[in-house]
């Protein structure tokens, strides 16, 4: 087997459950996406505990917009090159 990490997306992430099996398995995520701004906060810790850097998490997690403030106030969606 390759010596190169698994890697996974996480739409609709809310605080990190479904990433925490990935995690726990030594795999790396390449972007986590939410609209909730306190879940995402609680993946920002949850990241921190795996040893993501604060370069790599704002890189890796997205507040996704909500153009219509259909759930109440949002964040912007923040994608790097």
């Amino acid at each position: 087997m390759s010596s190169e990490r698994l890697t996974f997306i996480d739409l609709f992430a809310g605080c990190g459950g479904f990433s925490e099996g990935f995690y726990q398995e030594k795999f790396k995520s390449l972007i986590h996406v939410d609209y909730d701004a306190p879940s995402c906060e609680t993946l920002k810790e949850r990241m921190k505990f795996y040893n993501y850097s604060d370069e790599e998490i704002s890189k890796e997690l997205s507040i996704a917009a909500d153009p219509k403030g259909k759930y109440g106030e949002q964040g912007t969606l923040e994608l790097e090159e």
